[in-house]
């Protein structure tokens, strides 16, 4: 299981397009305001876990209901939970992993190489701009579902792709 945390922003909007040969692809983009929302999500092999949202940017204590609420205390003893060695999940991972009696792997500060999870939360990021959701509620609300569309063979190729 792979433990890691994204944000999501109110202002995203598809980078691509296609249009009409010789005409011009045109899309709204929003401006004004915008909010950021944190998601603390798991991958395993069978797929992607729920995220937990949260507004705002991820600080050491803000990420510990967030933390609570993530998967680790939902898994197995035997499972390997490995978290990304940021300050705002460290010391909380330690004793979540603990109390649930996983073993916990940190990995190195930016290893995209080696985090398989990286590449979902790519393709999350590429869904929700897709899903073009404004308030933040709308946004929260349709991360769920989302992240329910991840095949279990999709994240097995994320794993692979990591060796």
């Amino acid at each position: 299981m792979f433990i890691d945390e994204t944000w999501a922003k109110t202002d995203m909007a598809r980078t691509h397009g296609r249009g009409r040969r010789v005409e011009r692809l045109l899309a709204g983009m929003p401006h004004g305001h915008w909010k950021k929302t944190t998601c603390v999500g798991a991958l395993t092999l069978r797929g992607m876990m729920r995220p937990s949202s949260s507004a705002g940017r991820a600080t050491a204590a803000p990420s510990r209901p967030r933390s609570e609420r993530c998967p680790s205390p939902g898994c197995a003893p035997a499972t390997w939970s490995s978290w990304t060695s940021s300050p705002a999940t460290r010391g909380r991972g330690r004793a979540l992993n603990k109390a649930a009696g996983a073993s916990l792997l940190f990995l190195p500060p930016y290893s995209p190489g080696f985090n398989p999870i990286e590449n979902a939360f790519a393709k999350l990021n590429s869904l929700l701009r897709r899903a073009a959701e404004r308030p933040v509620e709308a946004r929260w609300a349709s991360i769920g579902p989302i992240a329910d569309a991840f095949s279990p063979a999709g994240c097995a190729s994320s794993f692979s792709a990591c060796g």
